[in-house]
């Protein structure tokens, strides 16, 4: 039990059965042995071996409705969790899990059609459950409301032109009633060829 890395009752349960199954073949006690101890319970329920951590989430500030991806990071006093098990749900029909990797992230796709709050749970072996929530917010979280093209290493025009360096500065609104961190644009055209 202590050797496998998350053993589960049921898998413990059928071990301490396996001994006795050559003895079993005849009636005898070895034979009700198999018989008469049956588990009452969840055998896929972990069992834990050490004394449990507390987790710890770092998660989005809200999911938008629609698909998104959701980046969690799960730790405990010691740094990243690995193998932890994420999951976002809104009722029963709405379930989205994802699993950490070596350092301690999981990327989530998500399609939540309704707006609101959803459900977080964290489980790894050896860490108490970390239960929280998310808002699910509908619509974009920000909005261009303007933009200029720099060019002024070009000729100053104010278009992209062949073979010209530029910048540009971008209006953005935050929708939500949040603050927004890390916010990151994508440049993409219909005219190629372009290169970044």
């Amino acid at each position: 039990m202590f050797s496998d890395p998350a053993p589960r009752l049921g898998e413990v349960f059928a071990r301490t059965k396996i001994h006795f199954i050559p003895y079993s073949y005849s009636p005898n006690v070895y034979r009700w042995h198999q018989f008469a101890l049956n588990l009452l319970g969840d055998p896929a329920m972990p069992v834990h071996t050490d004394t449990l951590s507390q987790l710890m989430v770092r998660k989005p500030l809200r999911i938008r409705t629609g698909n998104d991806l959701a980046l969690f990071i799960v730790l405990d006093r010691n740094g990243p969790v690995p193998d932890a098990t994420v999951a976002i749900y809104q009722d029963s029909t709405s379930v989205y899990t994802g699993t950490t990797g070596t350092d301690g992230t999981a990327a989530i796709l998500t399609g939540f059609t309704q707006a609101g709050t959803v459900r977080l749970t964290v489980t790894a072996q050896n860490h108490r459950p970390l239960r929280d929530s998310i808002v699910v917010a509908s619509g974009h979280s920000v909005t261009l409301l303007n933009y200029t093209f720099l060019d002024s290493t070009g000729d100053g025009n104010g278009c992209i032109s062949a073979g010209e360096a530029f910048a540009i500065r971008l209006w953005l609104k935050n929708n939500s009633h949040l603050p927004l961190y890390n916010v990151l644009c994508r440049l993409t055209t219909d005219s190629p060829p372009a290169h970044g």
